[in-house]
């Protein structure tokens, strides 16, 4: 007698169970979207860093104080120093969110050498491509 009890209760139980769930996944399905946090920050660089970018490349607020911000500088510029395998280019902007974050107005000093050294390496390239192109040869190459 207890066997088809328990078999009822069991049937009663995953009815009851898969209705619950049914309309909980249309409530969820129902919900309006809304905007979930990213982990990372998905965008480029602006043409002239902000205070608000130079936070963000660093990680820390607008409003924190110089000393956490070269706490943050460190950690930031350790992970991706040129000499551990790290870009020159995002080392220049990490120096310069330093920079604006400290208050001191470099903000396009360090874009402007690496754009510099950048057009100095494509006119050594295309010259050394028009000397093979012409036959020419220059004691560097060989």
């Amino acid at each position: 007698m207890t066997s088809p009890l328990l078999a009822g209760l069991a049937v009663a139980a995953a009815a009851y169970a898969g209705r619950y769930g049914i309309q909980a996944w249309q409530a969820f399905k129902a919900r309006p979207p809304t905007a979930r946090m990213r982990k990372f920050y998905e965008g480029g660089f602006q043409p002239k860093m902000t205070r608000r970018e130079a936070a963000l490349i660093l990680g820390v607020r607008e409003s924190t104080p110089p000393d956490k911000v070269r706490e943050a500088h460190r950690r930031v510029m350790v992970a991706n120093h040129p000499d551990a395998g790290g870009s020159h280019y995002l080392a220049s902007k990490i120096n310069e969110a330093k920079d604006i974050m400290m208050g001191k107005s470099k903000s396009s000093g360090y874009l402007n050498a690496f754009s510099e050294l950048k057009e100095e390496e494509n006119e050594r390239l295309h010259s050394r491509k028009h000397r093979l192109l012409t036959g020419q040869r220059s004691i560097f190459d060989r």
